[in-house]
């Protein structure tokens, strides 16, 4: 026991370092506002290109995302949808447009805070070396028992995970070497849960889910979109039948 106790305060202290160094502003940051949403988040594109040297992947989009359903892009590789995800999380500058949120141009404010507000699931999430409950904990410090509780049962995870000798205190691995690649999704898909941003990019979350766990997931995001923006990527449209793609 003295030994765990031990280990958490290491991991603490090695916490607090690191996110010393992750939140320290850069120089040309510093004067810009944190993003507060007080009411219901509406999104626009307007006009937006990007392009990786002289090939432009996005020319000239325009596009409103609003609550109230579960927005969908459906579509072969290669056609931008992952890039416009990454444009909206503020992870790429857009060369040329404007992002607008709730008619607020996202350039004008703290890239940091953006990144809480609007969360992004990428294709190959990446997770720490370290417990399950740790990895949570990184994703939602302050996060109370019943938050990680309720994270796990929308991600499918809850039972998965009670059923291992350690249960949440199994160890990940590098490169999340001692979990299967559904267990990785479910972890990472729970700790993204857990942050509840306004703003939810999920990037072909579904790739390593049975059938089962992803009807629950989406039942999930359906509950999700009613009061924020939800926007999957995604190629299994058969998982999303009631569902308009753009």
């Amino acid at each position: 026991m003295f030994l765990l106790w031990k280990e958490w305060q290491h991991l603490k202290i090695s916490r607090l370092r690191l996110g010393d160094i992750l939140n320290s502003p850069s120089e040309w940051e510093k004067e810009k506002p944190s993003l507060q949403l007080t009411t219901i988040p509406h999104l626009e594109a307007r006009d937006i290109c990007f392009s990786y040297g002289d090939k432009f992947i996005i020319n000239h989009l325009n596009i409103c995302l609003q609550p109230g359903k579960l927005i969908m892009f459906l579509g072969p590789p290669g056609y931008g949808k992952s890039t416009f995800a990454q444009l909206i999380c503020s992870l790429y500058f857009l060369t040329s447009g404007q992002i607008l949120i709730n008619n607020q141009s996202l350039q004008n404010f703290d890239i940091r805070n953006i990144r809480k507000t609007i969360a992004d699931f990428p294709q190959n999430p990446c997770l720490f070396s370290r417990t399950i409950l740790e990895n949570m904990l990184l994703a939602k410090s302050d996060a109370t028992k019943d938050e990680i509780s309720a994270a796990l049962y929308v991600s499918g995870s809850h039972d998965l995970f009670s059923q291992l000798p350690l249960g949440l205190n199994t160890q990940v691995g590098e490169q999340s070497g001692f979990l299967s690649g559904g267990q990785c999704q479910r972890l990472a898909l729970a700790c993204f849960f857990l942050i509840e941003p306004q703003l939810l990019t999920l990037d072909k979350h579904t790739s390593a889910l049975d059938e089962t766990t992803n009807a629950q997931i989406v039942e999930h995001l359906y509950k999700l979109s009613q009061d924020r923006i939800v926007f999957v990527i995604t190629h299994k449209r058969v998982f999303f039948l009631s569902m308009q793609p753009y």
